[in-house]
């Protein structure tokens, strides 16, 4: 414990471990004003406890309306001291995820604007109310100038509670959304629980490196984004000949189950219907050397679903299992031919 300090004089660096401290030991930590103390040399408990209740009382001010949101700063920028760095390191460098966003666009929904408060209590305990009030300030600040141009991609673009589910699942019914978040949540999807595997959105990922790495979720995959169709009704598939002509084979979709594909025309070989899917024994990729040995038409998307023309057209199209080792090369597949791999395609 600290002895009596000066509760005057508080620096940047004081006040980004004072926060930072808040975190740590929150209300119902015993003795907490002498923990936090213990991080501030200088600083006694009763210097600590004042200067949080100049805080509460700016909150407060804040909620009120009374007076513009203070950009409280939320973490160190200069190094610290050896004191502090034990703390710091569990508090550092910890941005705003797409998580807390949702929640903190979620609790503007349901406690209205300026409540920031009860969103922090309620929804975001893991910050403190002076953050979420700064978040909100950035937040509607970006908001007012999203038109302008050259501004680079931030977390407070995203203004609906639907866009963060669908970044969180790996996917954007949004085609300038998909663009600038295509790498919004990299790491963040080891799993399938992070994928909407729905039949409407069919598991797509908007990021490459996540869809690689998930074996057994659809993926959707381009070199770059600016070379397909990313809106909401295409998911990654384009209507057009010419952007087809620029990612032939940039897309494959496979699964681990054979349970879940409609060969027939209306549906381009997808399905939302498991009892139709039943009878469908294999998954579809899209491959061709070139434009002249498939159909690069809108309505079929480089893949055919008549017999006779698959048969003209050899070698246009593979069909391949989950393990990508077993192939069906016989007429009424379509001409589909062993050992292809799409993502080892040239």
């Amino acid at each position: 414990m600290n002895g009596g300090g000066s509760n005057t004089g508080w620096s940047r660096d004081e006040n980004n471990t004072f926060e930072s401290a808040l975190v740590v030991f929150q209300e119902d930590s015993p003795d907490r004003w002498e923990s936090i103390a213990g991080f501030l040399p200088g600083k006694s408990p009763a210097d600590v406890l004042a200067h949080y209740e100049i805080l509460v009382a700016d909150v407060a001010d804040i909620e009120a309306g009374n007076v513009e949101v203070p950009d409280y700063p939320q973490f160190p920028e200069a190094g610290p001291s050896r004191s502090n760095r034990s703390l710091c390191k569990r508090t550092k460098g910890v941005p705003w995820t797409i998580e807390e966003h949702r929640l903190f666009l979620q609790g503007i929904d349901i406690y209205g604007r300026s409540n920031w408060r009860e969103i922090t209590r309620n929804l975001l305990q893991g910050r403190l109310t002076s953050q979420v009030a700064s978040h909100a300030q950035k937040f509607f600040k970006r908001k007012a100038n999203r038109k302008k141009d050259g501004m680079r991609a931030s977390i407070h673009d995203i203004t609906t509670v639907s866009e963060c589910d669908a970044l969180l699942e790996g996917r954007s019914n949004d085609a300038a959304t998909a663009t600038t978040f295509a790498t919004a949540i990299p790491g963040q999807s080891p799993s399938l629980t992070l994928f909407d595997a729905s039949a409407s959105s069919q598991g797509r990922s908007n990021n490459v490196a996540t869809a690689t790495a998930v074996t057994g979720a659809y993926a959707r995959f381009s070199p770059s984004l600016n070379t397909f169709d990313a809106s909401a009704s295409s998911q990654g598939r384009s209507n057009n000949v010419a952007t087809a002509t620029a990612v032939t084979g940039a897309y494959a979709r496979f699964s681990p189950s054979l349970n879940t594909f409609d060969a027939s025309a209306s549906s381009q070989g997808r399905s939302n219907n498991v009892a139709t899917a039943t009878a469908v024994t294999g998954a579809y990729a899209r491959f061709s050397p070139s434009l002249n040995t498939f159909d690069a038409s809108a309505s079929s998307q480089g893949r055919s679903n008549n017999v006779a023309t698959a048969t003209a057209v050899t070698g246009a199209y593979a069909r391949f299992s989950p393990s990508l080792n077993t192939f069906d090369a016989s007429a009424s597949s379509q001409e589909r031919g062993q050992g292809y791999s799409p993502f080892n395609s040239n």
